[in-house]
């Protein structure tokens, strides 16, 4: 008895040293994502631009201007455009400080001297519970995301060029303009706040003073690090990488390391950039023939984007070319909006896994009980309360089944201890028991299988919601998205499975009967580096399952206590 228990009391204490490493470790990864997201890291590329008189660039720095390999346009508007030889216009070079910012209820957008794009943040959703906003756009050496833009053809100016400027006079508090001049050409790249949640378009107006015609093509395209995403750190991973949606060919993902020439090419509706879990940055069609390029760099970095032909400008006239991107959050009501009045089918890009079909109404049917209720946890509560409702005659079953083996576990023991050393005169005299009170041992199994999908999928959305982050409960639990600080609901989740596993048969084996008393333990343990919001649909799955069972079980002990 002293040895068990010794064995008993240094398993607890390693498991709770377990428990404060790992506890260390989570807050030293918040830490350290808070550092990158929130710190004042200088920029790599974007911002810091280097002077034209300066030393070159490395030569991996003009892999990420991209080539014209599709026909977008008629021959006699379409030149042989080539990648351009660096043609910066003699310029002091631009500061990597942020000089202006736009900002609407969605985003907040900040420039620098160029021009560029350098920091976008979405003021709704912030780095922790009472941390700044947190930003999609950014620019450190280690996790970097910012869109690039510039042109392609004889004498016009790449992102690279040190001839954007930032112009004041052309911007308002929901534009950023800069402009480039050079041989007769002015060009002028605006970034305009759009109505829409989370949409900025992208304006190229090109002014041609020269005594050529110009023609060449407008490249949209982000730049993003290959590493994992900041926010996977201290959370269950899910897919981050680049995606494409046509009507032709239909959703498709694709892994940073698996870049290859099957994905769409010349194409005109759909959409193409990057996504991960919660958040994503994507270039939306124009209803205009474009070229999708997708490119792994020689730094280490991932560029994705389109090119668009520019239309053919006389001289003395100008063109406009608009392109619409998203930078936001994967919230399903915005999306599905945008899918509805555009047709583009960005609700596809939450990503649900092989259950999606599945996930997809649940999330719906949890919105519409958030709506009601106004807390995405009770919503939770109550559609587990539905989704029982529904898988009841099921369980019921499984229930009866499960009920009956119980009343039987005396017999089925003191067959055990007759024929301990004969296992096929055991099995027959278990299948014999088995045959007289008319129980099917395997009758509880289908109706649970059954239900397992459902269960995945569930699993699943309420993993995936953006919805759900940083959404309380109330009480303890300010984020539902994160695991319970004080770790109440994992113990609650232990107590409830062990009641459950009380209510089941006991079983005969030792081994099951000891595996069966360490699952309850085990499903707590695990539960503590899980989201709340799937604890607690854990916990209220398990005590509408007692619940059921428990009223069943007494159902059918019921007449023999009489």
């Amino acid at each position: 008895m002293n040895r068990d228990f010794m064995r008993l009391l240094v398993t607890g204490a390693f498991a709770f040293s377990c428990l404060l490493l790992y506890q260390r470790w989570v807050a030293h990864q918040q830490e350290r994502i808070e550092d990158i997201l929130v710190g004042d890291s200088p920029p790599s590329e974007a911002a810091a631009r280097p002077p034209a008189a300066a030393a070159p660039a490395p030569a991996a720095s003009d892999e990420a201007v991209p080539e014209v390999t599709q026909q977008l346009t008629t021959p006699a508007s379409d030149p042989e455009d080539e990648l351009p030889a660096a043609t910066p216009a003699p310029a002091a070079a631009a500061p990597a400080a942020v000089v202006a910012t736009i900002a609407n209820e969605t985003v907040s957008a900040s420039f620098n001297a160029g021009g560029d794009l350098v920091r976008l943040e979405m003021p709704m959703h912030r780095v922790s519970l009472n941390g700044p906003p947190l930003p999609l756009f950014l620019d450190t050496p280690s996790h970097h995301l910012y869109p690039q833009t510039g042109l392609l053809g004889d004498g016009l100016p790449t992102h690279q060029d040190a001839g954007w400027r930032y112009s004041e006079d052309l911007s308002s508090p929901g534009q950023a303009a800069s402009v480039w001049t050079g041989g007769g050409v002015r060009i002028t790249r605006s970034y305009v706040l759009t109505p829409e949640p989370y949409q900025l378009s992208v304006v190229h107006v090109v002014e041609n003073n020269s005594q050529n015609q110009i023609a060449g093509h407008v490249y949209y395209q982000f730049i993003r690090d290959g590493a994992e995403p900041l926010s996977y750190a201290s959370t269950i991973p899910s897919f981050y990488g680049a995606a494409i949606y046509t009507e032709a060919d239909k959703y498709q993902k694709f892994d940073f390391d698996e870049f290859s020439d099957s994905y769409p090419k010349r194409v005109e509706d759909g959409w193409i950039g990057f996504i991960q879990r919660y958040f994503m940055a994507v270039w939306l069609d124009s209803g205009e023939a474009r070229e999708n390029s997708m490119r792994n760099l020689p730094n280490g970095d991932v560029a994705i984007g389109i090119i668009r032909p520019l239309a053919p400008v006389p001289p003395g006239a100008a063109a406009t070319v608009a392109q619409v991107m998203y930078a936001g959050a994967l919230e399903q009501r915005i999306l599905k909006n945008i899918d509805e009045e555009l047709g583009r089918n960005l609700s596809l890009a939450v990503d649900y896994g092989w259950l999606t079909l599945l996930a997809a109404p649940l999330f719906s049917l949890l919105d519409l009980i958030h709506q009601g209720v106004g807390n995405w946890g009770l919503a939770i509560v109550l559609l587990t309360v539905l989704i029982k409702l529904v898988f009841f005659p099921l369980s019921a079953k499984s229930y009866r089944s499960m009920a009956r083996l119980r009343k039987v576990t005396p017999q089925l023991q003191a067959i055990r201890e007759r024929y301990k050393d004969k296992r096929e005169e055991f099995q027959k005299a278990t299948m014999e028991l088995y045959r007289k009170e008319k129980i099917n041992p395997f009758g509880g199994c289908l109706p649970i299988l059954i239900q397992i999908p459902v269960f995945i999928a569930l699993y699943w959305m309420l993993l995936e919601a953006v919805e759900l982050r940083q959404a309380p409960l109330g009480l303890w639990i300010g984020d539902l998205s994160s695991p319970d600080p004080f770790y109440v609901l994992p113990l609650l989740l232990g107590v409830a499975m062990y009641g459950q596993f009380k209510l089941n048969p006991a079983p005969t084996d030792p081994t099951q009967a000891m595996i069966m008393k360490i699952m309850p333990v085990g499903f707590a343990a695990f539960s503590i580096i899980m989201p709340s919001g799937l604890v607690l649909y854990w916990i209220a799955n398990t005590a509408l399952s007692i619940a059921q069972q428990w009223q069943i079980t007494r159902s059918i002990d019921g007449p023999r206590r009489k």
